[in-house]
């Protein structure tokens, strides 16, 4: 983490401005939709009993939590402000040293490594102290914008999982379309992203020829 953070340092062409058009608060709420999103069908899921993943969960009972964060960022920082910040391709320093610490841990942020990271970049490149004041508004949403990608994965995966079931539904158990619990998601698109539609197809059917055998 040191060498890469000193590297970041070395290699980064800093300019004085950022630019107004790169100010990151104003794609919370996308980010926040998305997130939503998720928090929906994996609420969905729960009620009609398809499984979840561990992310799923922990989105489950920390939604209302990042909702509340969400609405507290938007307090935190100007554009006023946010213009005045030495920039790297018209954003923010700051807000991409963020962004670059939350990939990097891929979301695991501490505070040993937020220090070991920012004091890294520092013995190579002086951050100034208005920088400094707005990291942690920054590493949020940079958090915020790591828990989008995350959710985005929660949503594809889970609707593959509709997929099957809804085909489940009306092939192999045959049932009439009043009774079928997922048979709008019979036609959604995939986006040639079979993986996790294959895996629960074969988990379902393997689950159902248990059941089967126990019965007999």
């Amino acid at each position: 983490m040191e060498n890469f953070a000193k590297k970041l340092a070395i290699n980064q062409k800093v300019s004085n401005f950022s630019n107004k058009s790169s100010f990151p608060i104003k794609f919370l709420e996308e980010d926040f939709e998305i997130i939503r999103n998720a928090y929906d069908i994996l609420s969905e899921s729960v009620s009609k009993k398809v499984p979840i993943p561990p992310s799923g969960e922990w989105l489950l009972d920390n939604f209302y939590i990042i909702e509340e964060q969400v609405n507290a960022i938007k307090n935190c920082l100007s554009i006023e402000e946010y213009i005045n910040l030495p920039a790297i391709n018209g954003f923010a320093r700051i807000y991409v040293l963020a962004r670059e610490f939350v990939i990097y841990t891929d979301g695991a942020v501490t505070k040993e490594g937020i220090e070991t990271f920012f004091n890294a970049y520092e013995s190579k490149r002086a951050l100034l102290q208005s920088e400094l004041y707005v990291l942690p508004t920054m590493l949020q949403i940079a958090l915020i914008e790591h828990i989008r990608t995350v959710s985005q994965k929660i949503i594809a995966g889970q609707l593959q999982k509709f997929k099957v079931e809804s085909l489940v539904e009306r092939i192999i158990k045959n049932k009439d379309i009043n009774k079928q619990k997922f048979y709008k998601y019979k036609n959604i698109n995939l986006n040639n992203e079979a993986t996790s539609y294959v895996e629960y197809l074969t988990y379902l059917l393997k689950k159902m020829g248990k059941e089967r055998k126990n019965i007999s």
